[in-house]
């Protein structure tokens, strides 16, 4: 009988994972905070992420970055801890090419391991 209740538990614990987060908008803007979809290598961009999680708990933000369809790039950012259920996180970059046409997707994981929504963009390189 005690191992029915310990089976129990853990299926039960294994099942609650809490809320995945979910992106609602990407932008990339120039230093002007315009939004833009093209820049020349050598540009200064800021990107700005809004997301949200019931939970409070994001805590990697990954971003595939693809030229013409081929993957180019795979990284994992640490995120700063939030106590608000929505949150924008922005990072500053500088475009280094080459030039062509990119496809940037974002996606977070929240610290249960839940992963949001893909969000994707289009951005040229010019």
């Amino acid at each position: 009988m005690i191992i029915s209740v310990m089976i129990i538990l853990l299926l039960f614990s294994c099942a609650n994972k809490g809320e995945a987060p979910y992106i609602s908008n990407v932008v990339i803007t120039d230093i002007f905070d315009v939004p833009i979809n093209s820049a020349s290598i050598g540009d200064t961009v800021y990107c700005y992420i809004t997301a949200e999680d019931e939970d409070k708990d994001m805590t990697i933000l990954n971003i595939k970055q693809y030229l013409n369809n081929t993957l180019m790039s795979n990284n994992d950012y640490a995120l700063p801890a939030t106590t608000v259920v929505k949150e924008i996180f922005y990072t500053i970059a500088t475009i280094q090419g080459p030039t062509g046409n990119w496809r940037i997707d974002f996606q977070i994981t929240d610290a249960e391991g839940n992963d949001s929504n893909i969000y994707s963009i289009n951005f040229t390189v010019v």
